[in-house]
């Protein structure tokens, strides 16, 4: 494992102050990624994807961190989509709301369906955002138990977010 003082990561990337004079191990997971083990690079993309390993100065802890987050600002190409969301299981609308919440500056609205009958809740979001942000958001909700989501996109493209060119 090669290891570098851990002032080389951006403050706002800055571990817990236990591991502040420590050690770290860092490998960037993103798929534009050409070298795995440059942190700066990773952190200037819009959206990152690494594993960061480190220890305390006297090597008493050990702390692993495995971050996959999109910055909130973009002057990526925005697309208009709806994602149709079926939710059997009940124990996953907590986590559900929390996803949809994390993702609110895109969600242009929401439209939820019990359908008592069958035992389910049908979503559809609405969503104005950038497509790594949309397919991250549908991927995200696709993986709770008993949750199924898919996506359709628009050809409705813009260079930025509030939709005008």
């Amino acid at each position: 494992m090669s290891e570098r003082p851990l002032k080389m990561l951006p403050e706002e990337y800055q571990p817990p102050e236990a591991a502040q004079n420590g050690f770290y191990y860092f490998e960037d997971r993103h798929s534009e990624a050409h070298d795995r083990k440059d942190a700066a690079a990773a952190l200037e993309r819009y959206s990152v994807n690494f594993t960061a390993a480190c220890t305390t100065a006297r090597r008493k802890r050990f702390i692993i961190v495995r971050r996959t987050a999109e910055r909130k600002e973009s002057t990526m190409e925005s697309r208009v989509a709806v994602i149709g969301i079926v939710v059997e299981n009940k124990d996953a609308v907590t986590e559900l709301n929390e996803l949809l919440h994390e993702y609110g500056e895109w969600i242009i609205g929401r439209m939820g369906i019990p359908y008592a009958k069958r035992g389910v809740n049908v979503i559809s979001v609405a969503i104005d955002a950038p497509q790594d942000v949309i397919s991250a958001l549908s991927g995200k909700v696709g993986r709770l138990e008993g949750v199924s989501a898919k996506t359709a996109y628009s050809n409705v493209v813009s260079k930025d977010q509030d939709g005008s060119d």
